[in-house]
């Protein structure tokens, strides 16, 4: 496992053991950045920075597995 996939790991962990409300709160702001700024999440996501693309992934994973 590289050193990006370990943290993407720490942060997915970090995520799903937020209480109730942090978590309602990462997962509104996810979904205010897609829906409201389209343009930069598909660039984050298509051709941005690989890494961050890797992280953020993480966080969608996150919150999309339990919602």
């Amino acid at each position: 496992m590289t050193n990006l996939e370990q943290l993407a790991a720490l942060l997915f962990d970090a995520i799903v053991n937020l209480d109730p409300q942090e978590f309602d709160a990462v997962a509104d702001a996810v979904a205010r950045f897609k829906t409201e700024d389209q343009a930069s999440y598909s660039a984050l996501m298509h051709g941005g920075c690989k890494e961050f693309a890797t992280l953020f992934g993480a966080v969608e994973q996150a919150i999309s597995g339990l919602k």
